[in-house]
């Protein structure tokens, strides 16, 4: 018999058999497109390239959007998507020479099929994009007719690029997002202790109380927001949770960024409106309040990657390849009506958690405690 590690170096020669060749390259102009074109998905009714546009600009100015027909045609007539850019991982990588990577960031668009997020256009490009970027992206994509919403994080580039293209679609901003950002914000401030210290103090477990409630502002409905807000801030005042000093500036931060400030003559806005973040307004109408599920697809594709810092173009498009049979599996489910069950159920409590408001007595500071 074979010792184990012949058997395991076998098995991976003839798996590098049946991989897709992709030449790496120097710089953007020298990337081997019509190896890339050769790259193939199957379905039953036959194979599909990977590839979909390439903008053929020089530099670090090019950008290539990869799906196949039948997905893209998915994306055309979904109704409701989500996008999200990995920082993570430089893809198209060249081997030890780090300053010519070709492209260092992964775009995907999702569609949501039957209450779940599927990956179907995946874009490479190399700068940060900004507004312009962003509208030459969802040029190149197939144009989303059908499409009533759309989930982003608070970049600001990718929303009003949105605006533009498709003006009457209702934005998401991602509850996640929305709590990452004021976590940041009262780290800073040291209002957030770490979990030795919860340990240490059960004190700290009324401190979280006070605290966290602001995490739950976007259940409120649009027109309670500011008056809750300014409610909760009152009471971290009268609980002496932090000092006079440090909640100035939190309310400062939460004025400038999500709620806006009202005075007798004017209302000055914030930088995010709160029809974007609102999590109750968004729920009602489509279900949906963050894109987690977008992000942990990007977790999943540098699992499938399965290589310790940067992969090489060739590893990068057959784990793209692979993906895709997974994505095969999904809208099989969805067509069949796997897991619907699940989610009706968990659509049915949606509405008699927004009832609460009844019960409160139109009390918002009430009802977030009670949505805790």
């Amino acid at each position: 018999m074979p010792r184990s590690r012949s058997v395991v170096r076998n098995i991976q020669k003839w798996k590098e058999t049946k991989l897709f060749k992709v030449r790496n390259a120097k710089r953007t102009d020298e990337i081997d497109i019509q190896a890339i074109k050769k790259v193939l998905v199957k379905y039953d009714h036959g194979d599909e390239r990977l590839i979909w546009r390439d903008n053929k600009k020089p530099g670090k100015e090019r950008i290539i959007v990869l799906g196949t027909k039948t997905n893209l045609k998915r994306l055309r007539g979904c109704e409701l998507g989500a996008a999200d850019i990995t920082y993570e991982h430089v893809l198209l990588y060249i081997p030890l020479i780090k300053a010519l990577n070709l492209f260092t960031k992964l775009m995907t668009v999702h569609g949501r099929f039957q209450g779940k997020f599927i990956p179907l256009a995946f874009v490479l490009l190399h700068k940060d994009p900004n507004q312009a970027i962003y509208e030459e992206i969802y040029t190149m994509l197939p144009r989303m007719n059908n499409l009533q919403a759309f989930v982003v994080d608070y970049d600001l580039a990718q929303i009003n690029a949105l605006k533009n293209l498709y003006p009457t679609i209702w934005l998401i901003g991602c509850l996640f997002h929305l709590i990452q950002a004021v976590m940041k914000h009262m780290i800073k401030l040291g209002w957030k202790p770490t979990k030795s210290e919860k340990f240490k103090n059960p004190a700290f477990a009324a401190v979280n109380f006070q605290i966290d409630r602001f995490f739950y502002l976007g259940f409120c409905r649009v027109d309670d927001v500011e008056s809750t807000f300014l409610s909760l801030i009152e009471d971290l005042k009268t609980g002496k949770i932090a000092s006079e000093a440090s909640i100035t500036t939190f309310s400062a931060y939460m004025k400038a960024t999500w709620i806006g400030e009202t005075t007798a003559t004017s209302y000055k806005a914030p930088r995010y409106d709160h029809s974007l973040w609102n999590s109750h307004a968004s729920t009602t109408r489509f279900g949906v309040r963050a894109n987690n599920a977008v992000e942990a697809w990007n977790l999943q594709l540098q699992s499938s990657v399965s290589t310790l810092g940067h992969p090489q173009s060739g590893r990068f498009l057959n784990a793209l390849v692979r993906e895709h049979s997974h994505i095969k599996i999904l809208f099989a489910d969805a067509n069949k009506g796997v897991g619907e069950e699940e989610r009706s159920e968990k659509e049915a409590i949606i509405p008699q958690i927004f009832q609460l408001y009844d019960n409160c007595d139109d009390k918002p500071v009430l009802y977030v405690d009670l949505i805790r």
